[in-house]
Order: structure tokens, then C-alpha cells, then sequence
């Protein structure tokens, strides 16, 4: 009876709306922002870290009963995207559309608005709805603590935008007919039909394209994550993974580590690309709307790449749990953080691109924003190898406070795995021998040398188009100095002679006065920095930001003492 419909078009309907509030439909309630960022669109925060959160819980149960729960709630979701099937009362006397707008009410008799899914005929025994509120009081699903009270109520009437009058009765179980049209398995078993087959100009979209190549298979990042689940084998072209021998933990630790890693990873970065290949360059006003949709998706990626529970403002909550928090805590380990609030300058820099590519896409700016873009899924990586460094350093180093810890020994072996094969595509599309040596020395059941891992990152970063002060170093902050051996490439080693340095030679030649005065212009420009924004201004005035960075080779496919130290304290194995 339904026919599916695009979550994207169905979206997009919802964005443009204008809807009477007194009816429940008004498009116009103000967006919270996400760490700073403020959204155009709606229902960017699909809760989908709720589901991750979730999951998790169950996964560290550590039990095979536990397991099933965690591996429902990947599959079928649990917080995002609710909509019901309502069961009516009648037939249908009139027509519906899909993306027909309707209102109900909940159990504490609250207007909420929803969208019809799919067309309903005359005579239709049966109505599914996606509600438009992004509510976490209507979590069904897969969820094991259902909350309901968001839900359109047990019984009750639906009513329809703009025909006054018509009333359509209906009855439904909350918990048994609320379900999910999005879940952490759907970004990787849709990708083929949203990515690679679809009739969009965009399509094949080039970067999942290197991915489905390098792994012979469309749906690799659930492949992944399935053989996790079931204690098994990959069976991919390239790079696989053994999970035969780890135990409950190891195992929790890959599936909640590749959810992220490798199914919301390219989705973001998918929906990113969307966003400037559907631009309208085309002179248009703003006022028209001509780019909600490349507006859209570009909010969805801000909102995916954040996650619901990181909050509103620039510094994040402790709980949230997607790219934002990996980037957020590797800066840590790396000594890549910003020293006035602590924030990642990974993070920092991508939050400013994002506010100025948006404000790019509604100007049309389309070029401009592909710009912004390619900058972004570049710095996208460094969180990435930074993760895999910080493996190959514990796998390679095995520090006794951090390996004494039950079954660390496994999960640190499973981290490392998994975070290779989010990368080894991308490092494959620059050197395949470098792509090799990570695999090697990262693959599941086997001791690493960081040194070699190191080099072969090191060497495709020019490729990548990010440089080592991206990157950083391992960094042991109870010392203040970098682990020996995994400094960032090209930092200078302080000199080891007989004789203390002088002055001068500790600055490279230069003389006192020449020293105090780069300290006195570096203390004032930062002040003026300070005090401005003049970095994300910067972004949206001049537009050409990226003119310096290298070609897109790689995306354009046709220390050993103290478990207390960032740099070598262990995951707790929530989210990344």
C-alpha cells in the first residue's frame, strides 16, 4: 500500500513549509544552535548518537542476550526519524499525498505535526506518519525503555493542513506501531542506491566510490560491524579483519568504534558533497529559497558530525559521542588543542568553515562553498590518524598500566583494526605500499611498529592535503614534551650536545632583541585575534580560502611511562 518515499525530498518539504501555529504546524520555532553553529533547516538532530548511546549500554553488558539487544537497536533505530502506522477507524474518503502535512495530538493532549509517508488512496485502512518534531519523548523502535509520551496518543483523530473540517479517527499501539526510518545499519545498507546507483548529477559520489573499489563490496561498513557481532570473519576484496578470538569487550569496542568511523563517517561526508553538487549558482534572491536544499544537507552534516548530546555551545557536553568528541579528545593525546579553551583545533577550524559555507550556499556562492567543502573532508581525517597512531603506539609500546587492564589488550588490537580500515581506502589512493604497511601493522591479532606505521602516514599526508601540524604528536602532558620517537614530523629535537645551547642557537640564530620582539608582536596579534572574529569573516568575505591547498588526489576517484597521560590513557570504549 505505501510507497517509499525520499527521506531527503520528504525532508525538504518539511523545510520550506509555512504552517499555521495555532494548528500545531509552525515551521518558524527558532533552531537551537549546534556548538555555536546555527542550523536554517529542520530536524537536523536525528538523535542518531542517541541510538549509539543506547546501543552501547547494551553492549557493555558483555553477554550474547545483551548483544541481540545492542544488534536491534543498530539495525532497526531507536530514536530517529519515529513515525507511526495508524490504523483507521474507516477507509480513507479522500486522497493522500506524500508530504501531506497532518497534526494530532499526544497522550497529554499536545498538538504535535507529522508528514504523511507515501500515497494513501481512497479506501486505505491504514496511515503512516513521520512525526516533524526531532522529540526524544517518542523513542520506540528498538528501544528497551520506550518513551511514548511524545507519540501521537493511542487513539484520536488525525487532522490535515488547509482542509478544515476533515477528521480521519484512528487507533494504533504506541509501542508496537511507532518504528524507525533511520538507524546506524541504514547509512551503510543505503548507501548504494543513495551514493553510487542514484540518477543524481553528483552520482557516484567519487569518495564512497574509492571505498566500494578498495573493498569490493557496497555495503562494507555493516559487513564490518556484522562480523563483529557474530564473533566471525570478514570476507572483503581487501584488509580484512579476524574477530574469531576477542571476547565481548574487543568486540563492543570495534562495532561502537566502525558505527562511527566508517558508517557515519562517509555520510557526513556524502551529505556534504550533496549539499555543493545541488547548489544553484544561478542568480537568484535569497529570499527564494533557490539552495534550501544544499542548505539542508549541509546542516544534516553539521548536525551528524556533532550529535544531538554535544549541545548547543562551542565547548561540548561531556556526553556527547560522534566525530566531534573523537576530535575533541585526540587533541589531548596530540597537543592539538586550542590553549584558550581547550577546544580542538580540528574542531575550531571546522565550525568556522561550517557557518561559512552555509552562508555561501544560501548566497549561491557555489564554487566558493565546494571551497570550504574540500577543506572539510580533509580535516575530517586528522582525527582519524590520529586514533591510529595512538594504536600503533600502545600496540607497539604495550605500557604495563595501560595492558594490566582485562581484555586491554584485545581491544586495543580491535581499535586499531577498526580505525585502519576507515582510513586505508584514502591512504591506498596515494600509496598503496604505505596503505599496505598501516594494514599490516594495524590488522586484527598482530604487534605494530609505530615507527613504520608513523612514515607511512606521514608520507601520504601532502596526498591528503593536510601537513603535520594538523596531525601533532604524541604528547605526554604530565611532562610537557612529546613522546620520543612520535614528535609531529619535521618538529626540531632540542639539542643533546655536551655544552647547554645559547640563546641563540636555541632560536635558530636569531638575537635576544629579535626574539623579544617576535614575543611582544605575537602577544599583540593575538590579542587583536582575540578580540575579533575575524577568522570566520574571513571565510565568508574573501571566499577563496583554499586556493593553497594541494589538488584532491586522494578524494577525486572516477610514551611508555604513566596510564595518567593523555597520550597514553586507554578509551573507555563509549563512542569513539
Amino acid at each position: 500500500m505505501l510507497k517509499s518515499a525520499s527521506c531527503l525530498s520528504l525532508l525538504l518539504l518539511l523545510a520550506g513549509a509555512s504552517l499555521p501555529a495555532s494548528f500545531g504546524f509552525s515551521a518558524d520555532k527558532e533552531r537551537p544552535k549546534i556548538l555555536g553553529y546555527q542550523p536554517l533547516s529542520p530536524l537536523v538532530l536525528s538523535n542518531l548518537d542517541l541510538d549509539h548511546f543506547e546501543m552501547g549500554r547494551h553492549l557493555k553488558e558483555g553477554s550474547e542476550e545483551s548483544f541481540v539487544k545492542a544488534k536491534r537497536v543498530y539495525e532497526e533505530g531507536a530514536h530517529t526519524k519515529p513515525f507511526a502506522i495508524l490504523t483507521l477507524l474507516a477507509p480513507l474518503e479522500i486522497e493522500l499525498k506524500n508530504g501531506d502535512l497532518v497534526a494530532g495530538e499526544t497522550p497529554n493532549q499536545d498538538t504535535i505535526a507529522g508528514t504523511v509517508i507515501g500515497d494513501h488512496p481512497i479506501g486505505s485502512m491504514q496511515l503512516a506518519i513521520i512525526y516533524n518534531a526531532s522529540t526524544r519523548d517518542c523513542s520506540v523502535g528498538a528501544s528497551w525503555n520506550p518513551q511514548t509520551q511524545g507519540c501521537f496518543k493511542p487513539a484520536g483523530s488525525i487532522f490535515l493542513k488547509d482542509r478544515e473540517g476533515i477528521a480521519i479517527p484512528y487507533n494504533y499501539d504506541p509501542e508496537e506501531d511507532n518504528q524507525n526510518r533511520m538507524s546506524l545499519q541504514k547509512l551503510s545498507t543505503h548507501a548504494k542506491h543513495q551514493m553510487y546507483v542514484c540518477n543524481d548529477e553528483d552520482c557516484p559520489f567519487r569518495l564512497y566510490a574509492r571505498y566500494v573499489e578498495y573493498y569490493g563490496n557496497f555495503t562494507y561498513a555493516d559487513h564490518w560491524i556484522q562480523a563483529a557481532f557474530n564473533g566471525g570473519r570478514t570476507d572483503l576484496a581487501d584488509s580484512n579483519g579476524n574477530f574469531e578470538h576477542y571476547g565481548f569487550e574487543a568486540r563492543a569496542d570495534i562495532i561502537s568504534k566502525a558505527a562511527i568511523f566508517l558508517n557515519l563517517w562517509m555520510s557526513i561526508q556524502f551529505q556534504l558533497d550533496h549539499a555543493v553538487a545541488s547548489c544553484d549558482s544561478s542568480t537568484c534572491e535569497v529570499k527564494d529559497h533557490c539552495n534550501d536544499e544544499s542548505v539542508h544537507s549541509w546542516d544534516l552534516a553539521v548536525g551528524w558530525y556533532a550529535g544531538s548530546l554535544a549541545g548547543p555551545d562551542i565547548i561540548s557536553s561531556e556526553d556527547s559521542r560522534f566525530l566531534h568528541h573523537l576530535a575533541e579528545k585526540r587533541c589531548i593525546s596530540f597537543n592539538t588543542c586550542d590553549g584558550l579553551h581547550g577546544q580542538s583545533l580540528v574542531n575550531k577550524e571546522m565550525f568556522d568553515l561550517f557557518s561559512a559555507g552555509q552562508e555561501l550556499l544560501t548566497l549561491s556562492k557555489c564554487s566558493d562553498a565546494n571551497e570550504i567543502k574540500d577543506r572539510i573532508s580533509r580535516l575530517m581525517l586528522v582525527p582519524l590518524i590520529q586514533d591510529a597512531l595512538w594504536h600503533a603506539h600502545i600496540n607497539d609500546v604495550k605500557p604495563e598500566a595501560i595492558l594490566k587492564e582485562k581484555h586491554a589488550a584485545q581491544k586495543i588490537s580491535a581499535g586499531a583494526a577498526t580505525v585502519a580500515a576507515a582510513i586505508l581506502p584514502m591512504i591506498d589512493s596515494c600509496d598503496p605500499q604505505a596503505a599496505y604497511s598501516v594494514y599490516d601493522n594495524l590488522r586484527t591479532g598482530h604487534d605494530a611498529s609505530f615507527e613504520t606505521v608513523k612514515l607511512a602516514l606521514e608520507s601520504t599526508y601532502e596526498c591528503l592535503g593536510i601537513k603535520c601540524e594538523d596531525v601533532g604528536g604524541l604528547y605526554m602532558g604530565n611532562r610537557d614534551e612529546y613522546v620520543e620517537g612520535a614528535e609531529p614530523c619535521g618538529h626540531l629535537q632540542a639539542s643533546t650536545g655536551d655544552a647547554p645551547a645559547t640563546i641563540e642557537q636555541e632560536n635558530h640564530g636569531l638575537s635576544k632583541l629579535d626574539v623579544t620582539l617576535i614575543v611582544i608582536c605575537s602577544i599583540l596579534g593575538a590579542i587583536v585575534l582575540f578580540g575579533t572574529s575575524y577568522l570566520a569573516s574571513a571565510y565568508v568575505k574573501n571566499h577563496k580560502v583554499m586556493n593553497h591547498l594541494p589538488p584532491l588526489e586522494a578524494f577525486e576517484f572516477e610514551a611508555s611511562e604513566g596510564a595518567e597521560d593523555p597520550a597514553l590513557k586507554v578509551d573507555d570504549g563509549e563512542a569513539a
